[in-house]
């Protein structure tokens, strides 16, 4: 509240005059108090901070409702104790910035009013200057971040912001230690998805986007003497909790829309990462983030960690457009575990028998622990020797047993001599010869007639979209990630491949062409990603992706294998949908 000026002295009473000094005293009053009186109506769901009890030592909260240049632009939780922030709670504004924006700081700011007798000190953050020493008492201030590999981590994202308030993001009372590799990679892209997810489902009239990010404390601190070899540096150790879980919860308030209609499109999503190289991602309801967080076992035994984050209701968690989002939020953590299990499936590994590269169904079983949700729901693997990596179950459409083969995918692109059409025809068997001059990688790969969860064009379904009789509709569909799509009723198949393209009933009668998701293998040799078998998706032809780069090559008919035909130099095969049409080289 600002102080009101006169013109005339002599027309003040003395009852104004005290009025006046009370008003004046009152913007002296310190930014870091006990329940963000300043600005929880705006950063806050229903205008309530969130409720923490965190066991172990006392955290010596103090509530900051963050200011630069005089205006607030976030509040944050912070801990005394661990010299973290417990919490940030932040709004996510629309629009696009305009011109050059602010750069990474170097030096960022503290706050200054952390101080035992903050009171007295400036309600702007800014930096340390020459009374480091002095600051650094009571929070985490730059030097402890140099040289300890830890990422000082916005919970507030820089980058949903503009101008000043994207500088004012910079304060190290927004920061945690956070591992490298999971700050830029995972939680990088968890918090694009939440900030587009948030800009198309959440832009209406009088919408509000609220976000808390939060952390879980450890006893884990930097910086420490592992940290400082060269043993040159004079600093303090063990100050800053590196913590051990981060979470952030997402609420999109409809509440106070323009239209009565639209107050139903309120949604909420949250999430719950491990702070770590290869730390496993939760996608969850804001329920469910919650007792997640109060599951995560205390330091300090016998003791219960709680939490309520949207204090008196759970921001529309069981809306329609909740599902909708954490199932786009779900996908960013599918696509992570595909690129991890991609790469692992480029692993070379051991050698089956060149003689035999066939196996029976029964050395096979059920892979439910690939930590996906897509793949889980068809894909099947065999189990290998200690310390290697999973082979590929694949089932040959163009044979009605019920037996499977294992594909080799490890040619690198390179052209084999010339074979007989014979000899190409025995699709299991290959000499000792043909192996000696490539290294075997294997690689998963869908059953054939596993369409409970994908498309007739051989995209999947979305994670909260299986495919059904939706809707009251005669046939089987369901959404996928940039439409919708009918769903096979029966195996897509063909009574015979050179007279008619594969069909299958989508219910009632009703028949579509259909795409077989046949094959892993392109017209090169090379291995389409895991999570794209070769399929139509829409196209003219058979294709896939290659990488999570959008690379992607040229698949043969499901009905037309890569051969030397009439006796022609080099191998090729048909590629388009249609029965003989596309025709492309191929070299496997």
């Amino acid at each position: 509240m600002k102080p009101v000026f006169y013109r005339y002295k002599s027309d003040m009473t003395p009852l104004l005059q005290i009025l006046l000094l009370f008003l004046c005293a009152e913007t002296a009053f310190s930014e870091v108090n006990a329940n963000f009186d300043r600005c929880k109506q705006e950063f806050f769901y229903n205008g309530k901070p969130p409720f923490v009890n965190y066991p172990g030592p006392d955290l010596k909260e103090k509530s900051i409702c963050q200011k630069y240049e005089n205006n607030y632009y976030f509040a944050t939780l912070y801990s005394v104790e661990y010299r973290i922030p417990l919490y940030s709670a932040y709004n996510l504004p629309l629009g696009t910035c305009q011109g050059e924006q602010p750069k990474r700081k170097d030096n960022w700011f503290i706050e200054p009013q952390l101080l035992d007798n903050g009171g007295g000190e400036s309600p702007n953050m800014h930096t340390t200057g020459s009374r480091r020493e002095e600051f650094k008492r009571n929070q985490a201030i730059n030097m402890d971040y140099r040289n300890t590999g830890f990422d000082r981590g916005h919970l507030n994202p820089n980058f949903y912001h503009c101008d000043e308030a994207r500088t004012a993001t910079f304060t190290l009372t927004n920061a945690v230690p956070q591992n490298a590799c999971f700050n830029e990679l995972m939680w990088y892209a968890l918090e694009n998805e939440s900030k587009k997810i948030m800009k198309s489902m959440c832009n209406f009239a009088g919408a509000t986007r609220f976000f808390v990010t939060g952390t879980i404390p450890s006893r884990k601190r930097i910086p420490n003497m592992e940290h400082d070899l060269e043993a040159d540096s004079s600093r303090d150790y063990n100050r800053v909790s590196v913590p051990s879980h981060m979470w952030t919860a997402a609420c999109c308030d409809s509440s106070a829309a323009s239209q009565p209609a639209i107050t139903q499109k309120g949604f909420s999503f949250g999430y719950l990462g491990e702070n770590k190289a290869d730390g496993s991602v939760e996608v969850l309801s804001i329920r469910e983030l919650e007792n997640a967080i109060s599951a995560i076992p205390a330091e300090a035994a016998g003791q219960e960690r709680s939490i309520r984050i949207f204090v008196d209701d759970y921001c529309n968690e069981d809306s329609d457009n909740s599902k909708e989002a954490l199932a786009k939020i779900g996908a960013v953590v599918d696509k992570s575990n595909l690129n991890n299990q991609d790469t692992l499936g480029q692993t070379t590994l051991y050698k089956l028998p060149p003689k035999k590269r066939y196996l029976s169904s029964r050395e096979f079983k059920s892979v439910k622990d690939l930590g996906s949700n897509v793949l889980s729901d068809f894909i099947l693997g065999v189990a290998l020797p200690a310390g290697t990596s999973p082979v590929v179950k694949y089932r040959d459409t163009l044979k009605s047993s019920s037996d499977v083969t294992v594909i080799m995918t490890g040619f690198k692109s390179r052209k084999r001599k010339r074979e007989s059409s014979q000899r190409k025809k025995e699709f299991h068997e290959t000499s000792a010869d043909d192996t000696s001059t490539a290294e075997d990688t294997y690689m998963f790969a869908p059953e054939q007639n596993a369409m409970i969860n994908m498309t007739v064009s051989g995209d999947y379904c979305r994670l909260d979209h299986k495919c059904d009789y939706h809707d009251g509709r005669r046939y089987r569909w369901c959404k996928t990630a940039s439409s919708w799509d009918y769903c096979c009723v029966n195996d897509c198949l063909s009574a015979n491949y050179q007279e008619a393209v594969p069909t299958c009933d989508v219910g009632k009668g009703i028949i579509k062409t259909c795409s077989i998701r046949y094959s892993i293998v392109t017209v090169k040799g090379g291995r389409c990603r895991q999570d794209h078998e070769c399929a139509l998706r829409g196209q003219s032809f058979y294709w896939c992706y290659t990488d999570f780069n959008d690379n992607w090559e040229y698949c043969c008919q499901p009905w037309h294998r890569c051969d030397y035909y009439n006796g022609e130099p080099s191998g090729w095969c048909y590629v388009g949908s249609s029965l003989r049409t596309d025709r492309r080289s191929c070299y496997y």
